[in-house]
């Protein structure tokens, strides 16, 4: 998408779409600090421990993101 975007010279479309593939690129530093040193961790079994830190490593920077994103796409159209 970020792609298409910049080549249809949509700058702050592009933008967004390289924002969020940095945050799910950097997905995988974060599972690894889930997996290694999130408190309470080690009550579930390491099967479990790292489908939970996988899942959550992208889906909650993601949508924290997005909102961020959105908030400021929202802002930037009421001025």
């Amino acid at each position: 998408m970020a792609y298409f975007a910049i080549m249809k010279r949509r700058i702050p479309i592009h933008k967004e779409w390289m924002v969020r593939t940095y945050v799910v690129t950097f997905a995988f530093v974060f599972q690894r600090v889930l997996f290694d040193y999130f408190p309470g961790s080690r009550l579930q079994p390491d099967m479990d421990r790292a489908t939970s830190a996988m899942w959550t490593s992208w889906a909650l920077p993601l949508l924290f993101t997005e909102l961020i994103l959105q908030l400021r796409r929202m802002r930037s159209t009421t001025h």
